[in-house]
């Protein structure tokens, strides 16, 4: 599924530093490549389906890693304030809950 958003990714127009948006492909592609390509294609590979090993289920924290991105994506939506504050809000109590599932796992591997 990941790998879908990758491919998405490579078609989606942005904005650049002057506010222009990019339509071009060429463009698109290069400043994809130049940001967040990298994570996002090892996120997407699953290394425990492929491999076998133990020890690679710590990789499945990058998938976790792209959910950050979603505080860029907020702050460039073309809502109300009132919506993105909202959203933030949101974003805050799921950032609180993985917060929590990250200690109580961290208190498992400790007590096992």
């Amino acid at each position: 599924m990941f790998i879908v958003d990758v491919i998405i990714t490579f078609r989606t127009t942005f904005r650049d530093d002057e506010g222009n948006e990019v339509v071009e492909p060429l463009d698109i592609a290069k400043g994809y490549i130049r940001g967040s390509f990298l994570l996002d294609l090892i996120s997407s590979i699953p290394f425990e389906a492929i491999f076998k090993l133990k020890g690679l289920e710590i990789l499945g924290i990058l998938k976790i890693l792209r959910v950050l991105r979603i505080q860029s994506f907020i702050r460039k939506m073309n809502f109300a304030a009132d919506y993105k504050v909202l959203l933030k809000i949101i974003l805050l109590v799921l950032y609180t809950i993985l917060f929590m599932h990250w200690v109580a796992c961290t208190w498992f591997i400790i007590v096992k």
